[in-house]
């Protein structure tokens, strides 16, 4: 499992007095698959399996909000259903199996539009990765944030990701 979590603004003022950050996250999930047809909304333990990240992301400590990105109107409905919002179907010429996963965040972003700025960090979830520990991304926020309040480290954080592995 590899989450990446980067900076969604840089508010170095409200990033340093901050308890709880905001957090963007996003669960990209298209319905083509070249391996398993349908893998995304395949029942894997009782529920389609991207039902297993969406409950994943909810139980994050932080302040979250949470989107799936799909080009299916069926995996768009059980994300709905699920309270989690999913702005627009994304578009064919970015749901292919060689789309560079930076396009799909870029037209998610895009999406939001100015909210952006509202959140310090985006995660980004994937849904065929539905055994992950909480903690894990619990943990990596709370150093990620630590280590921003850190003067002396504010320049280099301009450019960087931090990933979350497991």
């Amino acid at each position: 499992l590899i989450s990446v979590i980067t900076k969604a603004k840089l508010n170095w003022s409200k990033i340093k007095s901050m308890k709880s950050p905001k957090i963007l996250i996003l669960i990209p999930a298209r319905a083509g698959s070249k391996g398993i047809k349908g893998k995304n909304i395949k029942i894997f333990n009782g529920q389609p399996l991207i039902v297993h990240t969406i409950n994943f992301a909810k139980e994050i400590e932080f302040n979250t909000k949470i989107m799936v990105s799909t080009d299916s109107n069926k995996i768009a409905e059980i994300a709905r259903n699920q309270g989690i919002l999913v702005p627009s179907l994304r578009p064919k010429n970015i749901s292919g199996d060689s789309t560079p996963m930076h396009m799909v965040i870029k037209h998610t972003l895009k999406s939001l539009g100015k909210e952006i700025s509202d959140f310090d960090y985006f995660l980004l979830l994937d849904p065929t990765s539905p055994v992950r520990k909480k903690s894990y991304v619990n943990e990596a926020v709370k150093k990620l944030a630590k280590f921003e309040r850190s003067e002396e480290h504010t320049s280099e954080l301009q450019s960087r990701q931090y990933l979350v592995c497991r």
